[in-house]
């Protein structure tokens, strides 16, 4: 029964381990070259590593909902751009400006590298996030 508990553990820690090398890789390829600009409304955001999150729903050309993931930096570069996990709340409207994923799924990179993808409060359009080219 002990001997089954470790086994378990173990390949847990594995899958766990497995998912998060996984998760962090290279942006080669991925994103097409072109900035995309999407409005919708916030639904989540998530201050984790290795990149904060914005979950946001945007409708589609029949008005149909699409959740749409929009990638940042990781929550340390974020606090230094002066965000917070509180800075934007679900329902605010926001319009992103960043760089699709290729294959069409409705993903969206800020990070570095991203150059000119910015956040736009909607309603009032003030900018509240703008990704630089390092100087």
């Amino acid at each position: 029964m002990k001997h089954d508990s470790h086994a378990k553990l173990a390949a847990l820690a594995a899958i766990v381990f497995a998912f998060s090398a996984h998760a962090h890789h290279g942006t080669a390829g991925r994103y097409e070259s072109e900035l995309l600009e999407i409005s919708g409304t916030v639904v989540s955001l998530m201050f984790i590593n290795p990149h904060a999150l914005l979950a946001v729903e945007v409708p589609d050309e029949q008005g149909n909902p699409v959740r749409w993931m929009a990638e940042f930096n990781n929550p340390p570069l974020m606090a230094e751009q002066g965000w917070h996990k509180n800075i934007l709340k679900p329902g605010d409207r926001v319009t992103i400006i960043g760089l699709p994923l290729r294959n069409g799924a409705p993903g969206i990179r800020l990070s570095r590298g991203a150059n000119g993808a910015r956040v736009i409060m909607t309603e009032t359009g003030e900018e509240i996030f703008r990704e630089e080219p390092p100087n």
